[in-house]
């Protein structure tokens, strides 16, 4: 940045260990060839260890927090021990909980599993000493995250050819920090790459969806109407016979909207009935795209739900009319 004479404004710098593990009797295992892989995923925990001057535990954590004890912020999950142990093979560190946050729009995992940041009074002492261990062990080593950001105060052309500098230019450079044997994956994004990543992909499933959604529906809609149709021709003569036995026109169309409304009702109500049991699963896939408004979701699903019923409505209205001149006109051509 000062290279290219630029300023960094509104800094926001993380560093944090994250970490996943599977929830056993109130240890946290997060060594998978412990664990193993026949495992019940409904207990996968992604947890991060942050410091307490990070800036997601302001305000949270006390002035003087011992080695000995924690602060959890729980998303998606509560944390139900007085105490929290993480072990990786034969190393285990354990926690007092000195104080428990629930915060379900907090650090939301990439694949929608419960989260828990857990807040380590020396965390650079904590990564040292786990790895150290997990060496001898034999185990795996932790994960440890940098984040660096800021505002630049530029256009967005001016952004994406500073993302393209630092690509070509300071990446490589960094990487001359690590020990030869580390493992290290290096990552710069910005706003306005981003957004052209993100709109160029979702605006074409978007669209997809849009498609797919009208195409079902026309073929529903129209097959409900063309087979209502052709049983109003097989119905006329059924229809004639009951007029001459005394029924009115009346209790005709009464019959025939009843039965037309229970043809049309049934599939939308098991439509409705299969998202509100579906909604588990669609929540769980719209959190790995990044989605996490449970409230928009629903008022989406609620207004998508309305037009396929307005379109369920227009051509009930439609086929009923239809149906009802067909046997209408089959009573009026045997007169």
């Amino acid at each position: 940045l000062k290279e290219k004479g630029i300023s960094a404004k509104e800094v926001l710098e993380r560093r944090y260990v994250s970490l996943a593990g599977i929830q056993q009797d109130g240890i946290i295992q997060c060594d998978y060839s412990t664990t193993g892989v026949n495992q019940n995923f409904n207990t996968l925990r992604e947890i991060y260890l942050v410091s307490p001057d990070s800036p997601e535990v302001s305000g949270i954590v006390p002035p003087e927090l011992a080695d000995d004890e924690t602060v959890v912020i729980t998303g998606g999950m509560d944390l139900k021990e007085d105490t929290l142990t993480l072990a990786m093979g034969s190393v285990t560190r354990c926690w007092k909980v000195r104080r428990q946050t629930r915060s379900d729009s907090a650090n939301h995992s990439s694949m929608g599993f419960p989260t828990m940041t857990v807040v380590v009074s020396d965390l650079s002492g904590f990564v040292d000493s786990f790895n150290g261990e997990s060496e001898e062990d034999g185990s795996q080593r932790l994960r440890c995250m940098w984040k660096y950001s800021f505002d630049t105060g530029l256009s967005d052309e001016e952004n994406i050819r500073l993302d393209e500098a630092i690509h070509d230019d300071l990446l490589p450079r960094i990487h001359d920090v690590f020990p030869e044997d580390a493992i290290s994956i290096r990552l710069i994004e910005t706003r306005a790459g981003s957004s052209a990543e993100y709109y160029g992909m979702y605006g074409s499933l978007f669209f997809i969806g849009i498609l797919l959604s009208i195409v079902f529906l026309f073929a529903a809609v129209l097959i409900i109407y063309y087979k209502q149709i052709s049983e109003g021709y097989e119905d006329a003569k059924r229809f004639d016979i009951m007029q001459k036995v005394g029924m009115t026109k009346k209790e005709i169309r009464s019959s025939i909207s009843s039965q037309l409304l229970t043809v049309f009702a049934l599939p939308l109500a098991f439509a409705g009935l299969h998202l509100v049991f579906a909604f588990p699963m669609i929540r769980r896939m719209l959190t790995i795209f990044g989605l996490f408004n449970v409230g928009l979701f629903i008022r989406t699903t609620l207004i998508s739900f309305a037009v396929f019923a307005l379109f369920y409505g227009i051509v009930y209205r439609l086929t009923s009319g239809i149906y009802y001149r067909i046997v209408s006109g089959a009573d009026e051509q045997n007169a």
